[in-house]
């Protein structure tokens, strides 16, 4: 029997978050843009993560978990 290999999958804000050291609520808000809630510190090692990931935010998730199109 061959086993054929999936592609991989796409990161996501928890990949994100393990990879940066913080939780995926802190990669959300230094996403969203609240600059007050997030040490420049972290958005940084967060910025990292996301370029060493690759990550792409997806708009159908996000606008099926806000509600919004």
């Amino acid at each position: 029997i061959t086993k054929t290999k999936r592609p991989p999958s796409r990161p996501t804000i928890v990949h994100v978050a393990r990879a940066a050291g913080v939780s995926k609520s802190t990669v959300s808000r230094a996403l969203q843009g609240n600059d007050a809630s997030v040490k420049p510190e972290t958005r940084q090692a967060i910025t990292r993560a996301i370029r060493k990931l690759r990550y792409e935010r997806n708009a159908i998730a996000s606008s099926l978990r806000t509600a919004r199109t």
